[in-house]
């Protein structure tokens, strides 16, 4: 058995190697061992202060990656990622129906905010105007989003609301820069995180988080980005395996871990994606960029190309994982933006004691 130090950080409880960190105010590694985490909870009585920023200089980075945040949030979405293993979207949202209205509130809470979010989009058409990109509509719909969050954020628990409100402010895009990247989509993991700590999900709820609620949001900043037409976050979505996402490729690989016929190289098959997107986010999100994209696939989506000469999707997965902390949550460009309060605190992880 691996011998650890008393003082090392921990994840409910479960040892994390001192590899997976990288010192203090160094810089970051990598690649990392990746341990398999336990999801951490905490019982609070009141809300916690405002979330701030506090990665504000690249040493900071560091700093993040070695926090109570990164492991909560890291945590949350590996039990997302095993949770999804053999499940699809459309048979999980015909569990849901078929169970009543009753069960799993969570979820359905989740799902109708959504829903709302959606259907703001109809009730804010796009402007005419001469720019290609970035049409100023959005700005209309971000604006109501930030003017509406209370209202919004009024069924999840109290004790989360500051931290909700903050990171479901930048889930879905920036109404100054009419753009969206993976930067957002880590602040809608975030508002989720947030939820599992102060225990919102039930413990049945976690295989819907991903393959339903993550999959409507999916389709919700799809919408966004078609009929506003957002530009990549950052350059042409240099820190994604598309323009646009990167989580939604990590829990879609895990739906399809041992399925019987399908494996990573069908995305190369047009056919194939199209039937089964409604099934796998993975294929989705594949979906989306042939309709989005022209030309031979290998050239518009090289790394997603290289990917799918990979045998197996559970070592699609296992990498989606190493390459997430790598290329997302260890580039400053994104996590300068991130908020920290108490349910993500920016404390370092070997504060705790095993």
């Amino acid at each position: 058995m691996t011998s650890y130090p008393r003082h090392i950080p921990t994840a409910g409880g479960t040892p994390v190697h001192p590899s997976l960190l990288p010192k203090v105010g160094g810089p970051a590694p990598s690649h990392y061992p990746i341990a398999n985490l336990h999801r951490q909870h905490v019982d609070l009585e009141e809300p916690g202060p405002d979330p701030e920023r506090r990665i504000l200089a690249h040493d900071d980075v560091a700093r993040w990656l070695h926090s109570e945040a990164f492991v909560r949030l890291l945590a949350f979405v590996q039990a997302a990622s095993h949770a999804s293993v053999g499940k699809t979207c459309t048979g999980a949202r015909s569990e849901l129906e078929e169970a009543g209205d009753e069960a799993h509130p969570a979820i359905r809470t989740l799902l109708a905010l959504l829903d709302t979010l959606d259907r703001w989009i109809d009730e804010t058409p796009p402007e005419p105007q001469r720019a290609r990109f970035g049409n100023k509509a959005f700005r209309t719909w971000m604006e109501r989003l930030n003017t509406e969050l209370p209202a919004l954020v009024d069924p999840f628990p109290s004790v989360a609301r500051l931290d909700l409100i903050a990171y479901l402010s930048d889930s879905f895009g920036n109404a100054t820069r009419l753009d969206y990247g993976s930067g957002h989509e880590l602040a809608f993991v975030c508002f989720l995180t947030c939820l599992d700590v102060v225990r919102f999900f039930a413990d049945d709820d976690l295989s819907y988080v991903a393959v339903v609620v993550f999959a409507r949001y999916l389709e919700v900043v799809r919408r966004i980005q078609e009929t506003y037409t957002l530009e990549p976050a950052g350059s042409h979505g240099v820190w994604g395996l598309d323009d646009f996402q990167f989580v939604s490729y990590y829990w879609g690989s895990a739906q399809l871990i041992d399925h019987e016929h399908l494996t990573p190289r069908c995305i190369t098959k047009k056919d194939v994606v199209s039937h089964f997107a409604r099934d796998y986010m993975y294929l989705a999100c594949i979906d989306f960029i042939y309709k989005m994209k022209q030309g031979p696939f290998f050239e518009h989506s090289p790394m997603l190309y290289d990917i799918s000469g990979v045998p197996l999707w559970s070592k699609v997965n296992s990498g989606l994982l190493k390459m997430y902390i790598a290329e997302v949550l260890s580039k400053f460009p994104i996590v300068q933006h991130m908020k920290f309060g108490e349910l993500l605190p920016f404390r370092p992880v070997d504060a705790l004691t095993v």
